[in-house]
């Protein structure tokens, strides 16, 4: 059960955070003085180009463990989110959101194996239905807390740059994830 927690606490997580920079893309080039709706559209194409395209290699990443997969999504996602963040031009903004579409591409494939590792198989339906509907409800609420944290701070970007914040927390947490150890073995009473 630890495992089934852990994986949905990070699908809430990292949902919530790597998917604002798509949310707020248009608000951003508007902020910065870069372009017009056709530019949102070109920066949502990339984005989404990027996490099809991330999502279809994942047999690449097929040897790594499941936080360090994790790990590369957000990483990736968050490295895009402080490009966005700190872009003056156009060519950097579209670099910053092909990396954030990586990001978005790999983490529910990452996360719906994971689950699907660590579940017996009479507790699959209910585990992917769960996860999918916590996915779900990320994913309407994330949109709404990025433009009030865009609201508070006066920008998007200060917001991205929060974000970017929250990705390195969460990849620190994964890495420490790697290096627990565990439990030992209880020997056999005699």
């Amino acid at each position: 059960m630890g495992d089934w927690l852990f994986v949905f606490a990070l699908a809430v997580v990292g949902t919530a955070i790597i998917f604002p920079p798509a949310y707020e893309l248009g608000v951003l080039l508007h902020e910065k003085a870069l372009g017009a709706s056709l530019l949102t559209g070109l920066g949502v194409a990339v984005l989404a180009a990027a996490a099809a395209v991330a999502a279809f290699s994942m047999g690449v990443l097929r040897r790594l463990p499941p936080p360090t997969k994790a790990a590369l999504a957000i990483g990736a996602a968050g490295a895009g989110t402080i490009v966005i963040a700190q872009a003056t031009a156009i060519a950097p903004l579209m670099l910053g959101a092909a990396l954030v579409g990586v990001g978005q591409g790999l983490l529910g494939p990452v996360l719906s194996i994971w689950l699907l590792e660590r579940t017996p198989d009479r507790l699959r339906g209910r585990a992917v239905g769960i996860y999918t509907t916590v996915t779900f409800l990320t994913l309407f609420v994330a949109p709404l807390v990025a433009r009030w944290a865009a609201i508070d701070l006066h920008t998007s970007s200060a917001a991205m740059r929060w974000y970017a914040i929250a990705d390195l927390v969460v990849v620190a947490v994964l890495a420490l994830t790697l290096f627990r150890r565990p439990a030992p073995a209880l020997a056999p009473a005699e």
